[in-house]
């Protein structure tokens, strides 16, 4: 077996090429991947580049590579460009539109404070710099809201029209965020087919028992369950 964790963190292109030009680290970064199982990927705003990153001929951002290996491994770096065409596929632009109805009712409230200011100035989610992450086909394919103080009870009906496209969610750091079981899983996993990644750690998970339960009614594709600080009970 092979064990491998890796992070990307990234930096802007230095303003002066004759100044100390720093690597990006785990320490120094603007922008870094959510980890997970599968293919970590940062994504870098035309709304950042735009406002706050000096760019242009001859200039490059600094990426680098934080990872830890049992047997070691060869890492591929691939940079591409999100056309401007790309937009979110309607049915999971009314069903994201609904998880924040659902889980940010309180307006007074800081949760999803970037998905809150785009949504209003008309930004779509794929060029967002909020946790959604897109392909070609214009369907999510990671959805990061760790830490975003959302509050409600997320069930399977909440993520059916991600299922076949999703592939990492982290709903870390939500303390009100109820997860209940439905048909021996908690609900978002039965929901997700394609899931290979979840982070369910610091939320309500609302199952009483073992892990490998819950792994037995998760999707085939499913590599990593996080869950730390949850109420799952039993041996894992």
């Amino acid at each position: 077996d092979v064990y491998i964790y890796v992070d990307l963190y990234v930096l802007p292109p230095c303003v002066d090429a004759t100044a100390a030009c720093n690597a990006p680290s785990d320490v120094a970064w603007r922008w870094q991947s959510v980890h997970g199982a599968g293919s970590d990927e940062v994504f870098i705003s035309r709304d950042d580049i735009n406002a706050t990153t000096d760019v242009g001929h001859g200039k490059t951002f600094r990426v680098a590579v934080h990872a830890w290996s049992r047997h070691g491994a060869t890492f591929k770096i691939r940079a591409f460009e999100v056309p401007a065409s790309r937009a979110l596929a309607a049915p999971q632009k009314t069903a994201l539109d609904a998880l924040f109805d659902k889980c940010c009712a309180d307006a007074s409230t800081t949760c999803n404070e970037n998905w809150r200011t785009y949504r209003t100035n008309g930004t779509d989610p794929c060029h967002a710099p909020f946790g959604v992450r897109c392909a070609a086909s214009g369907e999510i394919v990671e959805l990061d809201l760790s830490g975003e103080a959302m509050a409600c009870e997320l069930r399977a009906a909440d993520f059916v029209a991600f299922g076949s496209s999703l592939e990492r969610l982290n709903l870390r750091n939500n303390s009100n965020v109820k997860l209940p079981g439905e048909n021996s899983t908690f609900g978002v996993l039965g929901a997700l087919t394609s899931l290979k990644s979840i982070d369910v750690s610091f939320t309500s998970l609302a199952v009483a028992r073992a892990l490998d339960d819950l792994c037995a009614g998760a999707p085939a594709s499913l590599i990593e369950i996080a869950a730390m600080a949850t109420n799952i009970q039993g041996a894992v």
